[in-house]
């Protein structure tokens, strides 16, 4: 697959911690076991920014990686199907770590559907 057709997240990642602060004060929230999942619709129809936040309580940084790199592609595949002017921050919980990409993909899926994103 070549770079330019290959869909990435890079027009769609936040970066700034006013951003992740927003959405944290003023997003609706759902949680399981192993995510938290923050959402905030914008004012206006911007395209949807997504924030991942891992922590050292997760496992080391090999862990961590790992834990990001399955999110990241997981929420790669479901962009497309975001309602356009979100904001999303997904935090990992320590019991993310021992999950296989199959197990993680269900569990994001499931936050995404009670927060009717997808």
């Amino acid at each position: 697959m070549s770079v330019l057709t290959r869909k990435t997240l890079r027009g769609h990642r936040m970066r700034s911690n006013r951003e992740f602060r927003f959405v944290f004060t003023r997003g609706r929230s759902q949680a399981n076991k192993y995510y938290v999942l923050y959402v905030v619709p914008k004012q206006r129809s911007e395209i949807s920014k997504i924030g991942l936040s891992v922590s050292k309580k997760v496992g080391n940084a090999v862990i961590r990686n790992r834990v990001k790199r399955i999110l990241r592609e997981i929420l790669r595949e479901r962009i497309s199907l975001f309602s356009e002017g979100y904001d999303v921050v997904i935090i990992a919980r320590k019991d993310a770590a021992g999950l296989s990409f199959r197990e993680s993909e269900v569990a994001v899926d499931i936050l995404l559907k009670r927060l009717k994103l997808i």
